[in-house]
């Protein structure tokens, strides 16, 4: 994302032209939200000269959302902006969802443990995911109904998750 700054990355991935997008501003940091998401992060930080991990540029603000054994993590809080940034914990793809009408899920796996304490008080007016679309539009809304249902909404969760398992089984991928 591009703050006054510069350049701050979050969990990188190396692209042929990635040097060339970035080259308008100095890269100022690289944040890895999650342990198995660094990912590009070393060889893009000793490409620009920036650290991976050190300290975040003043307005961004971090807060851990998944502590279990295997995943750690953390997501980006930016309340200038009212951005939130998130890698796993949420997300706006099909598996993340109750329903097809829900527009911001927590991951499957940590809808029994939603992160309320941690994105407490947030009111972002946007929520950048790593799988699926940022949500845009009425995002405190979208983020205060995942984290309000994530546990009640589990078994919906998971029949449409299969659901969405069975579709994609019965696609022609040879194509």
């Amino acid at each position: 994302m591009r703050l006054d700054q510069g350049w701050l990355l979050a969990d990188p991935v190396d692209a042929p032209d990635l040097d060339g997008a970035l080259a308008a501003a100095p890269v100022i940091g690289i944040a890895v939200l999650m342990e198995r998401h660094r990912r590009d992060a070393d060889a893009i930080a000793a490409r620009h000269g920036a650290g991976v991990g050190a300290a975040l540029p003043a307005g961004v603000e971090t807060r851990r959302v998944v502590r279990f054994p295997g995943w750690h993590e953390i997501v980006l809080w930016l309340p200038g902006r009212r951005l939130l940034v998130s890698a796993d914990v949420l997300g706006t793809i099909g598996y993340f969802l109750a329903a097809d009408d829900e527009r911001l899920g927590v991951h499957p796996l940590v809808r029994p443990f939603p992160p309320r304490r941690a994105l407490r008080g947030l009111a972002p007016a946007a929520v950048a995911v790593g799988h699926g679309p940022p949500v845009t539009e009425d995002a405190t809304g979208a983020l205060s109904a995942a984290l309000r249902t994530a546990r009640s909404r589990l078994p919906a969760a998971y029949r449409h998750a299969w659901r969405m398992s069975r579709r994609a089984r019965g696609r022609n991928y040879s194509a």
